[in-house]
């Protein structure tokens, strides 16, 4: 049976979305843009949740830890990304669950090496 290749992306920046999401489905992975917990916690086939540390309005790490504190969504794993500059952020992000944090310029030109992290190919 193949895995499931869906990823759930948080993000408010349609630009910015749209750098993400064409490489992943290049790589044949369907993307879902979720702005909230209770948007993900019953989704069913997530390999990965990808979010913007600095989506306004979101409340990202209120929203990692919700989903690392959840039956539901506890073993998905997480990547968080940001700005390099944004170093207390990226920490925070760490401390609250994320798998893997990053910065912008990395989620946008390296995301299948960022997926290879966390094991998905």
């Amino acid at each position: 049976m193949e895995k499931q290749k869906k990823i759930i992306l948080v993000e408010t920046n349609l630009f910015f979305s749209l750098k993400i999401t064409a490489p992943l489905k290049q790589l044949g992975y369907t993307v879902e843009i979720n702005y909230s917990f209770e948007e993900i916690k019953n989704k069913t086939g997530i390999c990965a949740i990808i979010i913007d540390l600095c989506a306004k309005d979101l409340n990202p790490i209120e929203i990692i830890k919700k989903l690392k504190n959840s039956a539901e969504t506890e073993l998905i794993p997480i990547i968080g990304f940001c700005g390099h500059s944004k170093q207390t952020l990226m920490e925070s992000a760490r401390l609250s669950g994320c798998s893997i944090v990053t910065t912008n310029a990395k989620i946008t030109s390296c995301i299948a090496e960022v997926l290879a992290a966390i094991e998905l190919k």
